[in-house]
């Protein structure tokens, strides 16, 4: 279950589609994405200043994101509320026209000419669920039948971040001013930091993250990952042949636990200390 990630600043995602534009469906699987962003990507032994951190923010279910839509799922008839909001971005952006891409290599007409950034909510609304479902199993997309239905067949977009985020099956942290006992969360990210796309769909102006199996890297933390994308892949969960990208076990990611790790004390052992591994999850 994916409820937490960084998200890419709208500069960012503009680039991104820029680097669609450039031919990212004929990149080989061990291209990198650094030239197309005009900065500095910290290498992960260097370290995130906080400059960096400022810059981007965690997401939660519920908050409005700037993902990446197909124009053709925007303009469909049946997605007719799925329209772009105004896209969040810093007040010295430029407005870009979209940037034409090429399509895949059998045409679809889920993806047709260009792909845009557009402000959607995470999370699905459902009359039967209070909550938010803002994960969407890629088992139960495929079967054909419930409500995701419509989205996968027509509503697949792409969810840009930095890394996301997992809790801990078993691990505990101390957290917040009462040092509360919180379930650990883990970072997952490329190991050159570089952005991942994460497969995801969307429908009346709401999104989903789409998870699977986890893979090797992620399967000790939690039982679910999301669909986490290379640049060569992005066409192709646009394109027809979406469902072949269920299986993640080749994807490489780095993972970071957060905080100290707490053990509850025993009861012939000492009081644990109040003052190490404090992490504000909130």
């Amino acid at each position: 279950m994916c409820g937490r990630f960084t998200a890419l600043t709208y500069e960012e995602i503009e680039e991104a589609i820029e680097g669609f534009g450039f031919g990212l469906g004929a990149w080989p699987s061990d291209s990198s994405q650094s030239e197309f962003f005009n900065k500095d990507i910290p290498d992960l032994d260097e370290g995130r200043n906080a400059d960096w951190e400022d810059a981007h923010e965690d997401v939660y279910p519920g908050r409005q994101v700037n993902i990446i839509v197909p124009r053709s799922c925007l303009e469909s008839a049946d997605n007719s509320e799925n329209l772009p909001r105004t896209p969040k971005r810093s007040p010295d952006s430029q407005s870009v026209e979209p940037v034409q891409f090429p399509g895949p290599a059998q045409p679809s007409e889920l993806v047709q000419h260009s792909v845009v950034p557009a402000t959607l909510t995470w999370g699905y609304k459902q009359d039967w669920q209070q909550k938010l479902i803002y994960n969407t199993r890629i088992e139960s997309a495929l079967s054909g039948k419930g409500m995701w239905k419509w989205s996968i067949e027509h509503g697949r977009c792409i969810v840009p971040a930095w890394r996301f985020y997992e809790l801990h099956e078993s691990e505990k942290v101390l957290a917040g001013p009462r040092h509360r006992v919180y379930r650990r969360y883990y970072s997952f990210e490329f190991p050159n930091f570089e952005p991942m796309f994460m497969a995801g769909v969307c429908q009346n102006g709401r999104f989903s993250v789409v998870t699977t199996e986890p893979n090797d890297c992620v399967r000790g933390v939690h039982n679910r990952m999301p669909i986490v994308l290379q640049p060569h892949e992005v066409m192709q969960w646009l394109g027809p042949d979406y469902a072949e990208l269920a299986d993640r076990s080749g994807i490489e990611l780095a993972a970071q636990g957060l905080g100290e790790l707490y053990v509850a004390p025993s009861e012939d052992s000492e009081k644990a200390s109040d003052d190490g591994g404090q992490l504000s999850l909130f």
